[in-house]
């Protein structure tokens, strides 16, 4: 809008003269506040008079509509300048500020101290130069002490001046004219009161954040950000976020700690969270919120009782503990003690009746991750199965190492094996007296040949057709010494006789896989629950005893490895089986823990279901094979290295240093384009539209999420993969629950545990074999027909080359998988085929973690 409003200031003298209505003429036309003043452009010819009267009239204070929050972000800032009459101007933030009257008195009060100019006469001026100066010296004296009186303002740039005026700054005299100045800053408080009695904390908040950023500093500032702080709190408590309710009263407190009605806030929403936690009796996040209060308000009545009441709770647990230890209940009394250090750490005695109670039943705290709540049936062995057969059973032999040439046994049951009759026959001689750490009961070579004549009689559910084939005659020469005779001599004894002791329950129903009794147990399932599992000794360790070793394992599951680190970190676990790669480096540094190298590497693998109809198609395996970008994966999601230091790609199901990997054939490239063309060749065998493909994989999310990657793989080539985590389907569909398994296993010794891997068997059939290629099946049988050492890894070493040509399996990946332990166990092998290798010699020293994190 142009408004013409200068013709007054022909006879109003110099700029410096100016009086103040001209100021507030122009300023309040182009005010914020346009609804209190309505100006039109007229035409030339309209009365001059009538115009200046419309121009002239100034709104009242109480008449000013205070600017929404979205003009006093977006528009430009300006003051008002109330006048004596109770109007009111609008222009640009006027200086100084803020209190800028009390300011401008107080230069004005200062300047009456200034001392009169009295210059001296230099040598060369001559007395009229000399009063010209000191006249000019004087006058400018009198105007900077007069500029003080006078309040400098501006009018805003949308402001179109009259063709007579050129400037827009003016002076009005603050003792006159002047009753109050209102600031930007102090209109956007006003706002934000406003915002929060409406409960608009979004906007207010946006105000306060710009008017911290302009001037942080301005008076009001911070009680408005108390009170935002302090009715956010009621808002987050009301609305069932105590948490956040309690972050900002802590906020709150650390700034106005005698903010009204602050302590008994603070309070209340603190011991609410204490209660609730304490009621769930997660007492580490209870201890946590109390400790943050402490630490707010170290002398709050809230924090004082709570403690005392936890603190009560803790000491009456650790009578308990004190009073099952005298009683012989050794378990509860570990339990109690450790229920009572995880309620209140710091109690005085905690340290003696724990250690008590921990060292005589040592627990082994152990995180797994298992993201299910319900185990999907997979039809093939996992990393969840074998480490509960390892914990739960002892083998007739196990592995106890593995190098390059071949895998070395020992045995807790015999104490002596010795061949005669050039191997024909071997002679065992078990142990007849337990050591004082072995948990597993005393076996009779009567329970072993009952055991072995189970497994050779046909008519047996634990029939094995390959110990069946080798054994001949079973005799025992007494109650420690057995005689076994062979058909054939075995290449070697001990991973044959890989499986542990059973007998036949005779009050179990005839035809059922539990109608046996499990002998040789080293841990025993003793109680399992949705989010943990307890195993302990199947035999308890003598109360004479004086060294005692792990007593109790206790399973706790994780949705994640994080999850499951964190609770490694906290004290919650003492070990983990597994951790990421990328998390090695870091735990290794960490002088709180030990890393511990597993015998043999993990092996990665993409197996195909025997009876797939799909998985038949030589071309559809081949391209499924070489759309894999198998480095990428192996990097990216699996180790997060790009130098992939802890894994290396692998075309064999077995470690790279075993004695049947053959070092001549090369792994895979990714080749695209071939395939590409090779599933073009594999749709026109069905019909130009090849069926969805079934994927499982163990329960493990670098596995999930590695197995997502290569389905987008396939997905480039037009091959539809789906991941199946929530149950496997029906046989119907392709012959086969699943097409492929992406499996992860660690094979000791291939020449007895390939047959099992390739037929998806526990045990080698012949049935089994009904479903692989001729080739396939005539290699197998005749792996099993070798007779020495050299005619196994040649035969292994051909099979090798074979498999990978034939693409009946994809291996993807080896990986240097660890497991860490806290310091305070001892006795954990440096090398272990399986985590829970010589756990009956573990010793879990006494423990338990005093922080709140």
């Amino acid at each position: 809008m142009i408004v013409r409003v200068f013709r007054t200031l022909e006879s109003a003298g110099p700029p410096a003269t100016r009086i103040w209505p001209v100021a507030l003429l122009v300023t309040v036309l182009f005010s914020v506040n346009l609804d209190a003043v309505h100006v039109t452009a007229q035409d030339d010819d309209t009365d001059s008079a009538n115009e200046e009267e419309s121009e002239q009239k100034l709104p009242k204070l109480e008449e000013m509509t205070l600017p929404t929050a979205k003009e006093l972000l977006q528009k430009t800032p300006l003051d008002w300048i109330v006048l004596k009459d109770g109007t009111v101007l609008a222009t640009k933030p006027v200086q100084p500020r803020p209190n800028t009257l009390e300011v401008m008195k107080q230069r004005l009060d200062e300047s009456l101290s200034w001392p009169v100019p009295k210059p001296q006469r230099r040598r060369d001026e001559g007395e009229g130069a000399f009063r010209d100066r000191s006249r000019t010296l004087l006058e400018d004296y009198r105007r900077r002490r007069e500029a003080l009186r006078y309040l400098q303002l501006k009018l805003p740039d949308d402001v179109v001046l009259s063709e007579e005026q050129e400037e827009s700054t003016f002076r009005l005299h603050i003792e006159e004219h002047v009753r109050e100045v209102i600031h930007h800053e102090e209109l956007m408080l006003r706002r934000i009161d406003k915002l929060l009695n409406e409960g608009n904390l979004r906007q207010s908040f946006e105000l306060l954040l710009v008017l911290r950023r302009r001037a942080h500093d301005w008076p009001g500032g911070e009680a408005r950000h108390n009170r935002y702080l302090f009715v956010s709190a009621a808002e987050k408590q009301k609305s069932d976020q105590p948490y956040d309710a309690f972050v900002m009263l802590s906020q709150l407190y650390r700034r106005a700690p005698k903010y009204p009605q602050l302590h008994a806030c603070i309070g209340d929403v603190a011991g609410g969270l204490i209660s609730n936690y304490v009621d769930a009796k997660n007492y580490r996040r209870a201890r946590y919120y109390l400790s943050r209060l402490r630490a707010t308000a170290p002398q709050h009545e809230v924090a004082i009782d709570w403690r005392n009441r936890l603190t009560t709770q803790t000491n009456e647990l650790l009578d308990q503990s004190a009073a099952a230890t005298r009683e012989g209940r050794h378990a509860d009394a570990t339990a109690l003690a450790a229920e009572a250090s995880r309620i209140w750490p710091l109690v005085p005695n905690m340290r003696r009746v724990y250690s008590q109670a921990a060292s005589r039943f040592q627990v082994l705290a152990v995180g797994i991750v298992d993201p299910n709540e319900k185990r999907m049936p997979l039809g093939f062995p996992t990393e969840y199965s074998e480490r509960y057969q390892r914990l739960t059973q002892i083998d007739l032999f196990e592995v106890s190492r593995s190098d390059d040439e071949s895998a070395h046994y020992f045995s807790r049951v015999f104490e002596e094996w010795t061949p005669t009759d050039l191997g024909r026959q071997a002679i065992f001689q078990l142990q007849s007296n337990r050591q004082s750490w072995e948990s597993h009961p005393n076996i009779t070579s009567a329970q072993i040949a009952a055991c072995l004549r189970s497994r050779i009689d046909p008519k047996s559910e634990q029939y094995d057709e390959r110990i069946a084939g080798f054994i001949d005659s079973i005799s025992t020469r007494s109650p420690f010494e057995l005689s076994i005779n062979f058909s054939s001599v075995p290449i070697r004894t001990e991973p044959l006789f890989r499986f542990p002791v059973t007998v036949e329950d005779d009050d179990a129903e005839a035809g059922l896989m539990d109608a046996f009794e499990l002998v040789s147990q080293r841990f025993q399932l003793v109680g399992s629950k949705s989010k943990s599992r307890t195993f302990r000794r199947a035999v308890p360790q003598s109360g004479s005893v004086v060294q005692r070793y792990v007593a109790q394992v206790v399973e706790r599951k994780y949705v994640s490895h994080e999850k499951a680190i964190q609770g490694l970190l906290r004290g919650e676990v003492s070990m983990l089986p597994r951790i990421p790669a990328w998390t090695v480096e870091k735990f290794a540094e960490d002088e709180r823990f030990l890393i511990r190298d597993y015998a043999l590497p993990t092996t990665h693998v993409l197996q195909f279901h025997p009876q797939s109809q799909i998985m038949k198609s030589r071309e559809m395996r081949r391209a499924l094979a070489y759309a894999l970008n198998r480095d990428t994966v192996l990097s990216e999601t699996i180790l997060r290295d790009p130098n992939s230091k802890r894994g290396r790609l692998v075309c064999a199901p077995f470690a790279t240093r075993n004695y049947a990997y053959n070092q001549h054939v090369p792994t895979r490239k990714h080749d695209l384009r071939l395939a590409i063309a090779l599933s073009m060749v594999a749709r026109s065998a069905f019909n130009k539209e090849l069926p969805k493909l079934r994927m499982v994989c163990e329960p493990d999310p670098i596995v999930q999420a590695a197995a997502d990657e290569l389905i987008s793989h396939w997905k480039r080539i037009g091959v539809d993969v789906t991941l199946i985590t929530d149950g496997v389907g029906d046989e119907q569909n392709n012959g086969a629950p699943w097409d492929i398994a992406y499996r992860t296993i660690r094979m000791a010794e291939p020449v007895f545990e390939l047959w099992p891997f390739l037929t998806l068997e526990p045990t080698a059939r012949i049935a089994a074999l009904a479903h692989l290629p001729d080739w396939l099946r005539h290699e197998l049988i005749e792996l099993e027909k070798s007779g020495d050492w050299e005619s196994v890894v040649r035969h292994l070493n051909r099979l090798h080359l074979q498999l990978f040509e034939s693409v009946q399996l994809i291996p993807l990946w080896e990986i240097d998988d660890v497991f860490v332990v806290r310091k305070n166990i001892q006795g954990v092998p440096e090398k272990c085929i399986h985590p829970y290798q010589d756990i009956e010699r573990w010793i879990v020293n006494a423990w338990y973690p005093t922080d709140s994190l």
